[in-house]
């Protein structure tokens, strides 16, 4: 059956169910996973049914679209709607989802717009009362990136921030001493010549995968950058142990890069230091 179907007239989908048909980070509630989040302007959408959590909202709090051939709350309100119910690192999560800009590596040109940019202009406009509105939301707001790929990158962010580092480059191309593209990093420290990314702890494509990870690593120490793997295991289970890790990658930095460029000055020299 159409999930269409299941929307009483009037009705369209909002919060955890318009975020995941929007394919936007959000993890299931811990209780009820199996309802439907649906809301209708002013007023409760249809009679009590099990297997909805119906709401009521206010229309010049909300913008509605069409996806798939259902109504739902666009991707900013449905952000706007969720943030209250969730953690920061989630919140912000989901946020730099709907802002994020995705390109190719070497090119400064986004490959597509982001969601957001995607809604008339009355979706903007509700978007800002909803923040204006709110204080919380309005703090998450300004926290909130287009250059952050995944949920894991984004929360490697925050807590870098939150930790006191540099400012880092999100989505960064690294390019070798004779100009040529190294790669691109999820999080960087162009400065310090540090360039970190989150790597999930299994891979399908195994092998290949490995191989390439080390290739570039490689590359990146060749040309003086020092390139730190984040694992899901250090990010959620041992994040003292990865403050510790990139800090000190900064703090030697100026060493490692120093010494980098002495041994490619030396006649002769090649490889990593």
């Amino acid at each position: 059956m159409a999930l269409g179907a299941y929307l009483p007239p009037g009705a369209f989908f909002s919060h955890r169910t318009a975020a995941a048909l929007w394919r936007l980070p959000i993890s299931p509630p811990h209780a009820h996973p199996e309802r439907l989040d649906v809301a209708a302007f002013d007023g409760r959408p249809g009679a009590p049914r099990a297997w909805l959590t119906s709401r009521s909202l206010s229309p010049f709090l909300a913008a509605v679209t069409t996806r798939h051939g259902v109504q739902l709350t666009d991707p900013a309100t449905t952000w706007a709607l969720l943030t209250p119910l969730l953690g920061r690192l989630e919140a912000i999560a989901l946020g730099d989802a709907v802002r994020y800009e995705p390109r190719s590596p070497g090119s400064r040109v986004p490959s597509a717009p982001p969601l957001a940019s995607r809604q008339r202009s009355s979706t903007r406009h509700s978007h800002s009362r909803i923040v204006a509105t709110a204080p919380r939301l309005r703090e998450i707001y300004d926290d909130l990136s287009p250059k952050a790929a995944s949920p894991s990158e984004r929360h490697l962010r925050v807590l870098f921030h939150h930790w006191g580092f540099p400012p880092p480059q999100l989505d960064h191309d690294v390019w070798g001493d004779t100009g040529e593209l190294l790669g691109r990093s999820a999080v960087a420290f162009p400065t310090h010549r540090v360039a970190v990314e989150y790597h999930p702890t299994r891979r399908d494509d195994g092998a290949t995968q490995c191989t390439s990870v080390a290739e570039k690593s490689q590359l990146y120490v060749t040309n003086g950058w020092r390139l730190l793997r984040v694992t899901a295991e250090l990010l959620y289970l041992r994040p003292t142990t990865l403050r510790r890790m990139v800090s000190d990658a900064l703090d030697s930095s100026s060493t490692y890069v120093s010494e980098h460029r002495d041994s490619q000055n030396r006649p002769g020299a090649h490889g990593s230091t």
